[in-house]
């Protein structure tokens, strides 16, 4: 199932050409087949006819389908948005124990879409989704106890949830680690470890990471200074609109002499 991160709060989203929650190995072929025709339907904008696949079998108690409902109203894919409705399609699947939908009940809770907003509901859900080694719900709590919300703040817990994460392979856990490693954050301060983790999630494409990563080479912490490698960085993170990469690539292009900046034009 594809997934990216999303808003104020970084917490994790899905998008619009979502690949829905399929796992037929256990399902009778019927079942399996009404789920596979739907994902279909679905990934190639058909929103109607994967709800007629989907709904049927989600009124009949199939989790998958459960959770693929709530995926349709969040996106508002052949139906109006309706959170509301998305949450109750997300209970019914969280209930059953899929990971999934426990992390996205959290995610609503969190943000306040179709449920009023409570952190304490939102940790519960992430529980019992990380509980499940789900990187996304590990990672949706590490953010809430590094804010302290729902739960009493706690660096040295908020990484090892981190940790957890990053461990699967969710490069903005890795970037998060750089940053408490960074500011000393549950663990002693160290900018060789942050360089580490930023350079991990750096060259998965992580804007933040980048720029972060550009900084300790531009001013020497963690690694040695060098600003061919600061200005490398920035580059990748101004190129994906990163605004204070945007403004650092700048300062270090006016800072060259005439020569200099021949050369970095031409090595463009």
């Amino acid at each position: 199932m594809l997934e990216l991160a999303q808003n104020k709060k970084v917490l994790v989203s899905v998008c619009a050409a979502i690949c829905l929650m399929l796992t037929i190995s256990l399902s009778p072929h019927s079942l399996a087949q009404d789920l596979d025709q739907g994902v279909k339907a679905y990934n190639t904008g058909n929103y109607q006819t994967a709800i007629k696949h989907f709904k049927p079998l989600a009124l009949q108690g199939d989790l998958k389908a459960q959770f693929n409902m709530g995926i349709i109203y969040k996106n508002g894919k052949g139906v109006t948005q309706d959170y509301a409705e998305a949450v109750k399609w997300f209970r019914l699947a969280a209930k059953q124990g899929s990971p999934e939908a426990q992390n996205w009940l959290g995610v609503f809770y969190d943000e306040g879409n179709g449920v009023p907003q409570d952190f304490n509901e939102a940790v519960r859900w992430y529980r019992l989704s990380a509980g499940q080694n789900y990187a996304h719900a590990q990672y949706n709590l590490a953010h809430n106890y590094r804010k302290g919300e729902g739960v009493i703040q706690d660096y040295s817990i908020a990484a090892e949830y981190y940790q957890l994460a990053a461990e699967q392979g969710l490069f903005r856990a890795t970037y998060n680690l750089g940053l408490m490693h960074e500011n000393g954050h549950g663990f002693q301060q160290n900018f060789e470890k942050a360089a580490k983790y930023y350079e991990e999630a750096a060259k998965d494409g992580f804007a933040s990471a980048q720029y972060n990563l550009a900084r300790l080479y531009e001013y020497g912490d963690g690694v040695p200074l060098n600003t061919r490698k600061a200005a490398k960085w920035y580059k990748r993170a101004a190129k994906q609109g990163h605004s204070k990469a945007q403004a650092a690539l700048n300062e270090y292009y006016r800072t060259l002499p005439p020569i200099g900046r021949l050369f970095e034009l031409f090595n463009n």
